[in-house]
């Protein structure tokens, strides 16, 4: 699977209750409590749509400062409310700054659940550029190839993370930048930032 396109893939089939075939898992979340790591970017909230079209899936993040987390939820388009019919996706985050690169470390909740989706941390690679946000999994074909470093292990051609947490801190460090692991993203793959439309005095 096309590791830049992963996340769109699972805002839509999210929505059509179905994830992508193959993905990556963790057991062990990537930074544990207080962990000096741990960091907030507001710049990261706010409302993100796959493509440009009115009812494309859209992405929405809100956010605790105080607390250090975060709420994605999709809906089918901007204009869903909290009470139209629909599975409540949601996964729970924390943000991670380790050397130059940050990442999300994303628990699934609701509906999200119960939707092929092991109850184990997600690792997304954020690059966050104004009004642009990608999302990038790790290629699950690069950690199943690179068996020497006993991560864990690949199944179905799926990827499971069981590396304690400081070991994938570390592995995180060094190669958080390559981009054989973390592909750049395409245009294509981007999140777009929906504007909030001017509030009437």
């Amino acid at each position: 699977m096309h590791t830049t396109r992963a996340v769109k893939l699972l805002v839509i089939a999210a929505i059509l209750t179905a994830f992508p075939a193959c993905w990556t898992y963790s057991l062990h979340p990537i930074a544990e409590e207080n962990d000096p790591h741990l960091i907030y970017d507001p710049a990261l909230e706010g409302t993100w749509q796959v493509g440009n079209v009115q009812n494309d899936p859209t992405l929405i993040i809100t956010g605790d400062a105080k607390l250090l987390t975060y709420s994605l939820r999709v809906v089918k388009s901007p204009e869903t409310s909290a009470h139209d019919d629909g599975p409540d996706v949601r996964f729970d985050a924390k943000m991670v700054q380790l050397g130059a690169n940050r990442f999300l470390d994303a628990l699934p909740q609701g509906d999200a659940q119960g939707l092929g989706s092991l109850p184990a941390h997600n690792i997304l690679k954020v690059i966050l550029n104004h009004e642009s946000l990608a999302l990038i999994l790790p290629n699950d074909n690069w950690l199943c190839n690179a068996a020497r470093l006993k991560l864990g292990e690949c199944t179905n051609g799926d990827y499971l993370l069981t590396a304690s947490t400081d070991i994938l801190q570390a592995f995180l460090q060094k190669h958080g930048s390559d981009n054989d692991l973390f592909p750049k993203p395409s245009d294509g793959d981007l999140f777009h930032r929906v504007q909030e439309p001017p509030s009437g005095k």
